[in-house]
């Protein structure tokens, strides 16, 4: 009887048998054996007794190059509960790339590096990662524009696609530099905005700096901050400062602030011949005196050029309107004012 090896009973003896039986029957049965090891539906798959070692991740070490595509399809195998490192898989919908701490249940970072990194959704390229900075993408993967750090300080700025010129800039504080036109829906400045060019809008509203050449408001504006404007302003709408103070226009000349009030009364029962007083206090007091710009409006006797308007005792804060009365009858007068100053 010939001797078996260990793992498969191949003979490999014939001791005292026939020569004939061990060719015709043990051999023939070894042979069969081995040969069914190689076949591509019963042939061995190192996953069952005396068909190898199990082949799985521990198995494999040192550098592989794979000379084809890789596919992930799924993960039969439940998730790891310890260890940690960079996993690819498909979960049935999503592709998946990421670094994971299983035993610490937290992510770890993921370092991507190439000369460039783009991301098509859908297969178009929208992002371009670059040195140079975010580099945004046409449907047609042709380029559109860049994102980058802002040049030798903090925060970010937008760059044409030749990578020439700065179209738009932010710092850390929120504060925005426009270099071109700025044409907005409306907006609301509540730090600072610097437009080069032209600021469009319809409706303006400023609580903080506002620097421009030119600005064009077709709505309505309020100014509760500081507007600079080194160009026109054009506005189609109304124009409120100063905290929505009535009858405050404020603005700066050569660096210096002026503002502007006006107001209207009527002054009644005024006897021919006398004059009636009105002490005015204005909204806003002044640094110096102000110019005061007196005339009469509507009266009630005589003609208006028989009524004789004044602005006395002027001062920062307050002046005194005075109305003459000369028709020759009793009567009610009109007056208007305008103060200018700084």
């Amino acid at each position: 009887m010939p001797n078996n090896t260990a793992e498969l009973g191949l003979k490999i003896a014939l001791d005292n048998d026939d020569a004939a039986d061990y060719e015709t029957i043990y051999l023939a049965n070894s042979l069969t054996t081995l040969d069914g090891l190689f076949s591509q539906t019963t042939g061995h798959t190192h996953a069952g007794a005396h068909q190898g070692g199990p082949i799985n991740g521990n198995a494999f070490s040192g550098a592989m190059d794979i000379p084809d595509w890789f596919r992930s399809t799924g993960h039969r195998s439940a998730y790891a509960t310890a260890g940690a490192g960079m996993e690819m898989f498909y979960d049935g919908t999503n592709g998946i790339l990421q670094g994971y701490d299983r035993a610490g249940s937290q992510y770890r970072p993921l370092y991507i590096k190439g000369t460039s990194i783009v991301f098509q959704p859908n297969n178009q390229g929208v992002l371009e990662l670059t040195s140079g900075g975010l580099h945004l993408l046409h449907n047609d993967s042709s380029g559109a524009a860049w994102i980058r750090a802002r040049s030798g300080t903090t925060g970010i700025e937008f760059v044409n696609n030749a990578y020439s010129a700065v179209t738009f800039t932010v710092d850390d504080s929120g504060n925005v530099t426009i270099p071109g036109t700025l044409s907005v829906v409306s907006e609301t400045i509540s730090g600072t905005l610097n437009v080069t060019g032209l600021l469009t809008s319809n409706a303006h509203n400023v609580n903080g700096v506002l620097t421009a050449s030119s600005l064009h408001v077709t709505g309505n504006t309020t100014h509760d901050g500081t507007s600079t404007l080194t160009g026109a302003v054009n506005a189609g709408g109304n124009v409120t400062v100063q905290n929505n103070v009535s009858n405050v226009v404020p603005f700066t000349v050569g660096g210096v602030y002026e503002h502007i009030e006006h107001g209207q009364l009527t002054l009644n029962g005024i006897t021919n011949n006398t004059a009636q007083n009105q002490s005015i206090t204005f909204a806003r007091a002044f640094n110096s005196n102000p110019i005061v710009i007196i005339s009469v409006g509507a009266v009630s006797v005589g003609d208006v050029q028989q009524w004789h308007a004044a602005a006395q005792n002027i001062s920062t804060t307050n002046f005194n309107a005075r109305l003459f009365n000369t028709s020759g009858s009793t009567g009610n007068g009109q007056i208007y004012w305008l103060a200018m100053g700084n």
